[in-house]
């Protein structure tokens, strides 16, 4: 039996542990009952976390490489796609998304630099349509960093330009009338009346001071290319060698296009739960530490009561509280000494 003064340095040292450590454990021999309390026990998995989170955010990149592309597509302003451009090997292969894209409108916001002529870009938007079955489903307003998520896919405002719409004339040398003919900037369209193919490539406002022009790509069969300059100034700059017809420059207009990068990423979110585990592990690895305290009260008076803890890092913390709870234990217990 434990005397009323043992019990009561028991209860003392009880309550001092709850405060300190937690709830403490009895253990009671013949000669003594030793408390035991332990706190921050779940610091030691802080290694094993932050190690698994490596895993999750390796499988998370893996997912995405294998399994995510990345695709780029220009729509010009009131035009409506269905497939996007994927590089692979150094070649763009054209890609199905099983909706439509529409962008109803573009907008470029510039600053406003008094006594500047240049015009610097502030910002620039798009608005998309989404489009399933010929109806309009959802509607967004995109910037930069501000994409528009569906059906897996994000759509993110990259680039813009304008796309400049050529009219060329065709004159063939055995008829007075001459047709019209239509293309955009990297376009290839079918010359009337021949098997032949011509490649606009693009338009330049001033060549070589002979002012406006286009440069041209003809397809023969079974001859190469032949790259050349029609002028508007200037129709008659290149005759088209061994043709039967004269090309000549009509006009141009230009129509604005957002560019779109087209993401898919299934591994996103196991990269974000692999982050957010890290961030996790390593807020227990170097915040919390596992302590442990044992005190050992022993049974008849004028004996001691010894005190011993352990602690698997930051241990100038657990210095001092340790010292506050030898302290607290010498204070409610002065009829026994007090070792540590």
């Amino acid at each position: 039996m434990m005397s009323k003064a043992e019990s009561k340095a028991e209860e003392d040292v009880r309550s001092l542990l709850k405060k300190w450590f937690g709830h403490p454990m009895r253990i009671e021999t013949e000669s003594a009952i030793t408390l035991f309390s332990e706190k921050g026990k779940f610091s030691r998995l802080g290694v094993y976390i932050t190690h698994l989170s490596l895993l999750i955010i390796m499988v998370g990149g893996l997912a995405g490489s294998l399994l995510g592309f990345k695709g780029l597509v220009n729509i010009l302003e009131g035009e409506t796609v269905d497939q996007i451009y994927l590089r692979i090997k150094d070649e763009e292969v054209l890609k199905p998304i099983g909706f439509s894209v529409r962008c109803d409108d573009f907008n470029i916001t510039y600053y406003d630099l008094p006594g500047r002529k240049e015009k610097h870009v502030k910002e620039y938007s798009s608005t998309l349509a989404i489009l399933e079955n010929g109806k309009e489903v959802l509607r967004k307003s995109i910037q930069v960093n501000h994409p528009l998520h569906y059906k897996g896919l994000a759509f993110y405002q990259s680039s813009y330009g304008a796309l400049h719409d050529v009219t060329l004339g065709i004159q063939w040398k055995n008829k007075k009338e001459k047709e019209l003919l239509k293309a955009l900037e990297g376009e290839t369209v079918s010359i009337p009346y021949s098997d032949n193919r011509i490649q606009l490539l693009r338009y330049v406002p001033e060549v070589h001071n002979f002012g406006e022009g286009v440069q041209l790509v003809l397809f023969k069969p079974n001859q190469a290319p032949r790259t050349f300059w029609v002028l508007k100034d200037f129709p008659k700059f290149d005759p088209q060698n061994k043709n039967d017809f004269i090309l000549t420059f009509e006009g141009v207009t230009s129509k604005e296009y957002t560019g779109l990068q087209v993401t898919k990423d299934p591994g996103v979110w196991i990269v974000w739960v692999g982050s957010g585990l890290m961030i996790f592990g390593l807020i227990v690895s170097f915040f919390f530490s596992h302590q442990r305290v044992w005190i050992r009260i022993p049974k008849g008076s004028g004996k001691e009561i010894i005190l011993a803890g352990s602690t698997n890092k930051n241990r100038v913390d657990f210095e001092k509280m340790f010292d506050h709870l030898i302290e607290g234990v010498r204070t409610k217990s002065s009829e026994f000494g007090v070792k540590s």
